[in-house]
Order: structure tokens, then sequence, then C-alpha cells
């Protein structure tokens, strides 16, 4: 709704300022404020027409070059701006160049390089619902918080994106059904994203429904691999479905389990993380290390989608 509104106040006020120098301040800054929904909006989880949103008030402002100019009729004076017009004018390129900062991810130690990681989903399109920094991944923002867990600093959700004429490229049948069955992910098969020996392995937590509670256990079903380097975490997982087992070695693409919704995410979801190896490797007990996906260009931030063959 918040999106909506500002929306709405962008696509009337170029017809209701005074100046020709007032329609030239709030065509400028359509663009931003366009960049800002399309980055900060939660669009996987709304219809596909929603990227087109942003740009209605783009081409508002350029169908009001009729009224402003004299070029297209009497035309508006060149004067001093309105203050609304204005305000507009410096706020939302300040507000996008904030929010671009915000969504970069936290700076690490120096000493923590990224990791690579193989995709552990393949076989279609896949989104990231969390991603990066403060700004687009609440795990970021809750690591800043005194108390927050530091190890989920880098941490992101991944979905599929269905294919064919049922699904039409959305991530669930629907904004936000009730069935784990109707999200195009659910028991999707996970691959381990890298070399390394299982150091946890749990599985029996029911997978509970969408939007509801699962605190009591956050991690869910889980698997958690030491690379020697680091320890890769990935929850969330399917109940009864996890198919290695603790001292297990693994190399990258082994079959380890499915997608469900056994942990405190909103919806079916993996669960990706990297975290420091702390002198006994618990999931949680280190400090998060940023990563990225060989199979995304650049980082991984929400919103970002990447297909992967089989």
């Amino acid at each position: 709704m918040a999106y909506a509104a500002a929306t709405a106040v962008e696509l009337t006020i170029p017809y209701l300022t005074g100046t020709a120098t007032g329609w030239v301040l709030l065509l400028s800054q359509t663009p931003a404020f366009a960049w800002y929904v399309l980055r900060t909006a939660p669009a996987h989880t709304l219809p596909p027409w929603f990227r087109l949103l942003p740009l209605l008030p783009l081409a508002a402002a350029v169908l009001a070059a009729a009224r402003a100019l004299p070029l297209l009729g009497p035309g508006l004076p060149w004067g001093m701006p309105g203050i609304p017009e204005t305000a507009l004018a410096l706020a939302v390129p300040g507000l996008a160049g904030w929010t671009h900062h915000r969504c970069l991810p936290v700076r690490p130690s120096p000493s923590a390089h990224p990791l690579v990681l193989g995709s552990p989903l393949r076989g279609g399109r896949f989104a990231l619902t969390e991603g990066g920094g403060p700004a687009v991944n609440r795990y970021a923002q809750e690591s800043l918080l005194p108390g927050g867990g530091r190890s989920h600093r880098y941490a992101v959700d991944l979905v599929q994106l269905g294919e064919g004429e049922q699904w039409r490229g959305r991530r669930a049948l629907g904004l936000a059904p009730a069935a784990n069955e109707r999200y195009a992910i659910h028991g999707h098969p996970v691959l381990s994203p890298c070399d390394g020996v299982v150091v946890t392995a749990v599985d029996g937590l029911p997978d509970h429904g969408p939007y509801e509670s699962g605190a009591g256990h956050p991690e869910g079903n889980h698997i958690a691999i030491d690379t020697g380097r680091a320890l890769v975490v990935l929850s969330w997982l399917r109940q009864d479905s996890i198919r290695v087992r603790r001292g297990q070695h693994l190399t990258a693409g082994t079959l380890i389990a499915a997608v469900g919704n056994s942990g405190n995410g909103t919806e079916p979801a993996l669960h990706l993380r990297a975290e420091t190896r702390a002198s006994r490797p618990v999931p949680g007990s280190g400090t998060g290390l940023p990563f990225r996906l060989a199979e995304l260009p650049g980082r991984p931030l929400r919103g970002r989608r990447f297909t992967v063959p089989d």
C-alpha cells in the first residue's frame, strides 16, 4: 500500500506544478523513484505486472510536457519551482542513493575473502528473496543489532520461479497460498554447493504451513558442511528428505536433501549461509562470511534471478 500511495503522488504531481522548471525537476527524479521501488519492494511475492508500476510516473511526467512546454501549447512559465517539486527532486534521489549504499553487503573483515559456492539448486530459474545489505536483507539488518545473529549476516533465501502456463514465472500459485505444495520450490532437490565433510545433519522436524511460526526450531531440518575454511549451512529442509549423515565426505553436486518449510521462514525456501569455523563446528557459533554463487553474476542481492540447467 505504501508503494501504491507513493506512486499515486508521483503520477499526479507533474500535473499540479505551476512552472516548467518544476516539471523538469519532477521528470528528473522519476528514474530514481523507479529504481528505489524495484530494489526494495518484495517483487517475488507480487504479480508480474508490479514491475511496470514504478515506470508509470516516468510516463506521466513525460506526458505532462504537453502542459509544461510552450512547444506543445501555451506552456508554463520558467520560474522558481514550488516547495513540493523541490522537495521531491532532492528527497527521492537522496533516498535512492542511501538505499544503494545500504543494499551492499556489510563490509567484512579484510581477511574474509568471498567464498565461491555452486548453486545448491539446479534445473530451473531461481530468485533471491533475501540477500545483500540491511536495506534488502533482514538477516544483515538483525546482525547489526545488539545480540543479533552475526552468523547469518550474509545469508540468502532462495526460491524457484515456476515454468509453464500454470506458473508463468511466479514463485507460487497465488500471492500468499496456504499450502506448501503451491510453491514451486517445495520438494526441489538440494545439492551440495561445495566439497567438504558433513558435521551436522538434523532431520525429522515437521514442515509447517506458510506464514506459520517455526521459531521453536529456527534452522529446521538442516545440514552443515565443513569445507576446511568455512562452515556452509543449508536450512529449512523437508522432513525425512536428508540423504547424508554426519562424517560423510561430499563433493559439490551431491544430492543431499529437498527443500521444505521446517524453519523460521514464512514459506518454502532454501536458507543458505557460510560462517567461520569455530573450535567446535556447530551452526550458529561462527561469524558470517560473504560468498558468491558461481552461476550468479555479481553479488547475491535480493531480487536477483538466475537460471541453472540440470
